[in-house]
């Protein structure tokens, strides 16, 4: 990766791009459509060039657009993927962190919340997905300020972690 200013400034300037090109396809018809089954290659080109522009953003310290670019990624994987999904689950931690990093901890915890039970739902208890949901919402009770329902599920993800969870891993 180049030093972090020539990457910022780069980076940055080609996700500019990027995203208005996206932007202009969206706002044209030509790539979401109600059918997003039958356009699954455009829509997954469009979901993964704007994981990379939420990075991006990200990494230069505009999170506030960052997160408006994960929301609108998160927005498509729902229209693409029927129910619970992996990427959704990774979408709404992705889009906690960064409310959490904005210091809007109630709405993170919310999302982290929403994150973890949707894991629960895909996966074993013991999957390190479902952990580190567990260490998130419990990070996030913390930063609440609510110790005492933060401990058990540090506690928990903590000893998950530690088990023997390699039989989960594909």
């Amino acid at each position: 990766m180049p030093s972090s200013a020539a990457w910022s400034v780069d980076e940055f300037q080609k996700a500019s791009r990027v995203q208005s090109h996206m932007m202009k396809m969206v706002k044209s018809g030509s790539v979401i459509c109600d059918d997003p089954v039958n356009n699954l290659d455009e829509h997954l080109i469009l979901l993964s060039c704007h994981k990379k522009l939420g990075y991006y953003l990200s990494n230069v310290g505009c999170y506030k657009e960052a997160l408006t670019i994960y929301q609108q990624g998160l927005q498509m994987q729902q229209l693409i993927f029927s129910g619970d999904h992996p990427d959704i689950a990774i979408s709404l931690q992705t889009i906690a962190t960064t409310y959490t990093t904005l210091g809007h901890y109630e709405v993170a915890f919310s999302m982290h919340q929403q994150a973890l039970q949707m894991r629960q739902r895909l996966f074993p208890a013991n999957h390190p997905d479902v952990v580190s949901s567990l260490n998130y919402v419990g990070v996030a009770l913390y930063k609440l300020g609510r110790y005492g329902e933060a401990l058990p599920l540090l506690r928990q993800a903590l000893t998950l972690f530690s088990g023997d969870h390699l039989d989960v891993i594909p």
